[in-house]
């Protein structure tokens, strides 16, 4: 079997399982690991609060039409990419999934959020730098230790 980096791997179980009809923004030309998934209201829970029982999951609650969104998007990808095995991104549109967005109380888009063992552990607002996206996953997954 090929290795397959754990993100690309899920980018492809859920374009296979959950049928959405939605962009997921996985270019399958690009040769580095895909870091970005699309999910929906009902796999939210599989996706995000299941799997973040065994490693933290970043939730990027976004929407196409959002300037910020264009802009902030491709900066959290390559944070991903160059953090690749440290957690998976799961992104979240929000038009088409508003439950899960009311659920989290987001308010306003880009979100960066990260949870850990089905927790939302922290959120970042906003088109951030990529100094300051790293910054914020460092604290974030430092603050939140997993237990022994």
């Amino acid at each position: 079997m090929t290795a397959i980096h754990r993100p690309a791997l899920l980018a492809v179980l859920v374009a296979a399982t959950v049928g959405c009809g939605g962009e997921s923004d996985v270019d399958p030309m690009d040769p580095r690991p895909a870091a970005t998934v699309l999910a929906v209201s009902g796999d939210f829970d599989a996706l995000v609060t299941t799997r973040s029982s065994e490693e933290a999951v970043a939730v990027l609650f976004t929407a196409p039409w959002s300037g910020p969104d264009r802009v902030f998007k491709p900066i959290v990808n390559d944070v991903l990419r160059e953090r690749s095995g440290e957690f998976d991104l799961v992104l979240v549109d929000v038009d088409r999934h508003p439950r899960v967005a009311e659920r989290f109380k987001i308010l306003s888009i880009p979100t960066l959020a990260v949870f850990r063992d089905g927790i939302l552990v922290d959120r970042a607002v906003g088109a951030l730098p990529e100094e300051d996206v790293n910054r914020f996953l460092d604290a974030t997954l430092r603050e939140s230790p997993r237990p022994d």
